[in-house]
């Protein structure tokens, strides 16, 4: 740790030598160790030793991230409640792992506009209830940025949730997770108040409709980056007029469950034509995403800046007998010179009873999430000199699931 530090110190142009206790330290290192360590912890070690670091403490520029996990029990309670009102002016991030210390913590103060630079929160396993209540106080927070929520318990209407939600003011992130498999009704029509959200990083993990999705976007026109996960069909058809243009939005990450190419394609062409990065997965079997001609068609037509494509399609093997090969039609239209060109290989992984079909530059594959321990890996490419699809490289791969080797066997 000493050498660590002197080190770093040296290249400041601070001899070695001249290091001989922890308070001979300049005030950066300890701004530095604000950024790795809870804020309290830092406050407990270093308040009451000396003049020094309580001034250090007070000073404006060290402020603390605070991941409450304490017990109203613990014998630190009542230091901790004194850390909170002290110095809740310093904290710019809270992170709550579940709902009991986020009671405690609101036992010890309410998040008000008294924080005056708390600009991130996490909020993990919290009542919908209880989230709705404190969103009425989130909305005072001079600075809030970022915001994260996991909620449980929730009711089938998101509208309203959605709408306060888009009324804080200086939020730029946000993400919501719901861990079940409910539908939700997002009804903004109903909502009177048509006011712009700041959001420019939008996490959706719940399921939704494309409908839906259209109408929350229509509040978030500064969007540069959109994930969601749990896209579903529950509308016969878009409103071509109802789909707003973000001309910001550069990412684009979207799951799939029931959804046919026609809409999304329509969707996409509407949203946004300059997309950098665009990643697809369809999570039950549909064939017409598996046309490797019409996604370049689109691709070529459509989207002119995409630097970054990932595909992926999950179908099911009910036939023993089943292979793979590089004539077949469907690997045969993901392998053209467009593909090529673009670095965009085609993967076909097998797991279990699953076929999965991967589209991504060449290198992504070997490090995605997607694949798993022993999955089969055969990558197709195209052969430029014969005109005829090959592959490339010729090889299966089986990969670990730490990615730490990879075992090649030759065609």
């Amino acid at each position: 740790m000493n050498q660590m530090i002197c080190s770093s110190l040296n290249v400041n142009g601070i001899e070695k030598e001249s290091i001989t206790s922890i308070e001979q330290l300049p005030n950066e290192i300890f701004y530095e160790f604000s950024h790795y360590l809870d804020g309290y912890d830092l406050y407990y070690a270093f308040s009451n030793l000396n003049i020094r670091f309580e001034n250090l403490l007070k000073h404006s520029s060290l402020f603390f991230k605070i991941k409450y996990l304490h017990k109203s029990n613990s014998p630190s309670y009542d230091n901790y409640k004194e850390f909170i009102h002290k110095y809740k002016h310093k904290i710019v991030s809270l992170y709550f792992s579940d709902h009991l210390p986020l009671y405690q913590f609101i036992q010890l103060s309410t998040i008000d506009l008294s924080f005056t630079n708390l600009q991130s929160i996490i909020f993990h396993e919290i009542l919908m209830s209880k989230f709705t209540v404190l969103l009425f106080y989130l909305k005072s927070l001079p600075c809030l940025f970022s915001l994260t929520v996991y909620p449980y318990c929730v009711d089938n209407d998101l509208a309203d949730i959605y709408h306060m939600i888009f009324q804080l003011k200086f939020l730029k992130y946000f993400q919501m997770k719901i861990d079940n498999d409910e539908t939700f009704n997002i009804d903004m029509s109903i909502i009177n108040n048509k006011e712009f959200s700041t959001i420019k990083y939008f996490i959706i993990y719940h399921s939704i409709s494309l409908d839906e999705l259209i109408d929350l976007l229509f509040y978030t026109p500064q969007l540069i980056h959109l994930s969601c996960f749990g896209i579903i069909d529950r509308y016969d058809d878009i409103k071509p007029k109802k789909i707003i243009k973000l001309n910001n939005l550069q990412h684009l990450t979207i799951s799939i469950y029931h959804l046919n190419f026609d809409k999304f394609e329509n969707f996409i062409v509407k949203l946004s034509s300059q997309l950098i990065m665009l990643s697809v997965k369809i999570n039950r079997p549909n064939k017409s995403y598996l046309n490797g001609a019409r996604w370049e068609h689109f691709i070529s037509q459509h989207m002119l800046y995409l630097k970054k494509f990932i595909f992926y399609h999950i179908d099911v093997i009910d036939d023993d007998d089943f292979k793979i090969t590089p004539v077949d039609e469907l690997i045969s239209n993901f392998t053209s010179s467009f593909w090529s060109m673009k670095n965009w290989f085609l993967y076909i992984i097998i797991h279990d009873n699953e076929l999965r079909y991967l589209v991504c530059p060449y290198n992504h594959s070997g490090n995605s999430s997607l694949t798993t321990r022993q999955d089969t890996i055969t990558t197709f490419g195209f052969d430029d000199k014969n005109n005829a699809p090959a592959q490339s490289p010729s090889e299966s791969l089986l990969i670990d699931s730490d990615n730490s080797s990879k075992i090649i066997i030759r065609k």
